[in-house]
């Protein structure tokens, strides 16, 4: 193989890990925390949809402790509200103009 060829594929790599590497220093609630505003903002959870913080826990190969932070914090920030049933849901949001 040429130089160039390996030295493609070294930097192909390196990006791979880099980013397979990037969230692990952070927190593992903050990391919960920006994956549901993701998962809200692309609507994968949409409004009234209740959250599973065992499911949550699972996708993200985390204990269930920091999902429970992160629900917290993002229900303190408005995204989320207590469900009737217990837990939380994404809160229902209307567009600007509608009442």
């Amino acid at each position: 193989m040429s130089a160039r060829i390996i030295e493609l594929f070294i930097d192909s790599m390196s990006r791979i890990l880099n980013r397979k590497l990037k969230g692990r220093d952070q927190p593992l609630h903050e990391r919960a925390h920006h994956y549901i505003q993701r998962k809200t903002a692309l609507r994968e959870l949409s409004s009234g949809t209740p959250i599973s913080e065992t499911s949550l826990a699972i996708e993200l190969s985390i204990i269930r402790t920091p999902v429970h932070k992160a629900l917290k914090q993002l229900f303190i920030e408005g995204l989320l509200e207590e469900s009737p049933g217990g837990g939380f849901e994404v809160v229902h949001l209307t567009p600007p103009g509608y009442y």
